[in-house]
């Protein structure tokens, strides 16, 4: 009998002890809340990492390549001229190429390339279904036309690039280009700069408002730019406009000549505003020999 009682003690011995090898609900809730908190942090913070280490390769790449079609147009490889094409194809993925020739359509593709499917040609820079040739002089390496080409993360607009081929053949990649003015512009002869609403195009959450700046005869405007923009809403359900691009938004070209005209282009996110919605936008367009002058413009939609 003694031997039954004492066989049943250990099982149920074993069978509290195996009993304490697991967890409670509670703890299991704890520890899955714990999880979802560190995720909530954590998790944001790795994708803008990651989204802008895709974007930063991106960017080299595409100057790495311009930089490629360059020195075998001034090496003459080939006894031909090189260049570099752009392509915000709307049939294909957007792509940039190295071909020969005076032009990618009559000319050889050598080297073709893919956006990563992440990144996307700012439509502000080169317009959906269009694209872009740049060509090189032999032996000087000149670029047949300045040109600047945003990219951006498509999931995360606010992450951007600019690639700036200037005139002189040489590119820059970054938020922005480095300044072209390469006298003394502060002792330049002073002029005045206006500025025109030229265009808005590009989806809301990266509106491109597209300005027309004006030198007056008295002078060129170095570094024309437009140097902010203040929104106050006058109608609709409030929102808060976000200007994604960096700014100052310099011109292109960066110089503009007595009597001549540039454009700026300024990227907003609109996503929390309606279409109806309207504002009164003061833009402030100057120069380094121009001085800020605040022009407003009324009832201006996204």
């Amino acid at each position: 009998m003694w031997i039954t009682s004492l066989y049943f003690k250990s099982r149920n011995v074993l069978q509290y002890k195996n009993m304490r090898k697991g967890f409670s609900l509670i703890e299991i809730l704890v520890a899955v809340g714990i999880i979802a908190v560190v995720s909530l942090v954590v998790l944001p913070s790795f994708l803008g990492t990651s989204h802008q280490t895709v974007l930063n390769s991106a960017a080299q790449q595409i100057v790495s390549a311009v930089r490629e079609s360059q020195s075998r147009s001034v090496s003459q490889t080939r006894g031909a001229q090189w260049g570099i094409h752009f392509d915000n194809s709307t049939n294909t993925a957007p792509f940039y190429a190295i071909f020969t020739g005076s032009s990618y359509g009559s000319g050889t593709t050598e080297s073709h390339y893919q956006l990563p499917a992440t990144i996307a040609f700012a439509c502000s820079t080169l317009a959906p279904g269009s694209s872009m040739d740049v060509t090189f002089s032999p032996i000087s390496g000149l670029a047949s036309t300045p040109a600047t080409i945003g990219i951006y993360a498509v999931s995360q607009p606010s992450l951007s690039s600019t690639i700036t081929i200037a005139p002189t053949g040489v590119v820059f990649a970054g938020m922005s280009a480095p300044p072209t003015c390469t006298g003394p512009c502060s002792s330049a002869p002073s002029t005045s700069v206006y500025m025109n609403m030229a265009s808005k195009s590009c989806p809301r959450n990266a509106r491109a408002w597209v300005f027309t700046l004006y030198a007056t005869a008295s002078g060129t405007a170095y570094n024309a730019r437009v140097s902010n923009l203040v929104f106050r809403q006058s109608f609709g359900t409030p929102c808060t406009p976000t200007i994604i691009s960096p700014m100052p938004a310099m011109a292109i070209p960066a110089n503009i000549p007595p009597g001549g005209t540039g454009t700026s282009t300024v990227v907003i996110d609109f996503s929390s505003c309606y279409l109806s919605s309207r504002f009164t936008v003061t833009i402030t367009p100057s120069a380094d020999n121009a001085p800020p002058f605040d022009q407003p413009r009324y009832n201006q939609f996204p």
